[in-house]
């Protein structure tokens, strides 16, 4: 178990950090405090994998906002939240956004529909991500001795338990993908519908209520 963690743990926090965030890098943390994992690798991999998150949904944004925030009524509140902070906070509100919880996961997306250049906000979201990592993977090895005890009291069972975090941890991220791409395809089937009711409507109206008109000798 100790191997696999040693081989598989990197992207398991690059994975849980990209879907969710403080749970996977912490325990990342905490396997390098156990020696499983090298710290400065923790903290690199979970800034990656939140940098790509972050920039996935800030382009989903960017292409689809106002669409999905249509189809999505619970991210309609939050959204309103993250845009008034947008604007009196700007830059600031980029930098510091992760550390809000409750809207921090609509944030990247709201971003990206309120035309944020993407440059602007990949440098700031890669310096916030930066910090965010080094701050949570840090504190979380600085303070693990007293889970390294706990754990330690498994009597060798700490690399079984890490290992089933770890792949808990894959498993959601799977889970994840697959739930988004079910509710993209949905809303594609769903505006592709739409888009043949409207080229019927527009017919009906044409020919007169439906009828089709008689070509003229």
């Amino acid at each position: 178990m100790a191997d696999l963690i040693a081989e598989y743990g990197y992207l398991a926090v690059l994975l849980g950090c990209f879907v969710e965030g403080e749970t996977t890098l912490v325990l990342g943390a905490i396997a390098a405090k156990l020696g499983f994992l090298d710290i400065g690798l923790v903290i690199l991999w979970g800034m990656t994998g939140t940098f790509l998150g972050d920039n996935l949904f800030f382009f989903l944004g960017r292409g689809y906002g106002e669409k999905l925030l249509r189809r999505w009524a619970t991210w309609r509140r939050r959204a309103r939240v993250a845009r008034k902070l947008l604007k009196q906070y700007d830059a600031w509100f980029i930098l510091g956004f992760r550390f809000i919880y409750g809207i921090r996961s609509i944030c990247p997306f709201v971003f990206g529909m309120s035309g944020v250049p993407p440059r602007r906000f990949m440098a700031l979201d890669l310096a916030a991500a930066a910090a965010w990592a080094a701050a949570v993977g840090g504190a979380a090895f600085a303070l693990g001795s007293a889970v390294e005890q706990f754990i330690i009291r498994l009597k060798g069972f700490e690399a079984v338990v890490l290992a089933g975090v770890f792949m808990t941890a894959l498993v959601l991220w799977v889970l994840w993908l697959v739930r988004l791409r079910v509710r993209t395809r949905r809303y594609l089937q769903s505006q592709a519908g739409n888009g043949n009711n409207n080229n019927n409507n527009d017919n009906e109206d044409g020919n007169g209520n439906g009828k089709i008109a008689a070509p003229r000798r």
